[in-house]
């Protein structure tokens, strides 16, 4: 079995006694010595937007979310810079003329280059028209557009980092 991978290097993979060609592509499109490196890279194209590299300093993993000008999000599965976060709110949540909760994350994005996406699921008595606003890294303010929240039961949101 191979212990190792390099960047689109072709291996070959020894199991049970037989042998086969398989070709390993590596997470990373790029890899940088450290945030200076990162940050001082040039050169990229619309094609790398989405494209992951690698801090080795710190071992982070970056996402290409523009190019121009360029601009790199942490991208890990977990902790402050998890690119997705999601929940819901209850009826409870929201107050005020019009309706409106505030949505706090527990670890918030590096930036507010994100984007929301609301889901409402009512009793189906009645239609709300909710909107995302006051967007920041830590939290934003859903606005059902309504004066009451009957016929709500819930209301469910996803925030997404751009590139993702």
């Amino acid at each position: 079995m191979a212990t190792s991978f390099h960047k689109d290097q072709h291996l070959v993979d020894v199991y049970a006694g037989l042998t086969h060609e398989k070709e390993v592509h590596a997470p990373y499109s790029f890899e940088y010595a450290d945030a200076a490196a990162r940050l001082a890279a040039t050169g990229f194209i619309i094609n790398h937007v989405g494209k992951l590299a690698r801090q080795i300093s710190d071992n982070t993993s970056w996402i290409l979310t523009n190019y121009s000008p360029i601009v790199w999000h942490r991208f890990d599965a977990s902790g402050p810079a998890s690119g997705i976060k999601s929940g819901k709110l209850i009826p409870g949540n929201f107050s005020g003329t019009p309706k409106k909760a505030t949505v706090t994350f527990s670890s918030a994005f590096v930036d507010d280059g994100y984007t929301i996406v609301v889901l409402v699921l009512t009793d189906g008595s009645r239609t709300f028209s909710p909107a995302a606003e006051s967007k920041a890294a830590g939290s934003f303010v859903v606005n059902l557009h309504s004066n009451n929240v009957a016929g709500l039961v819930e209301v469910g949101w996803h925030a997404i980092i751009l590139g993702e």
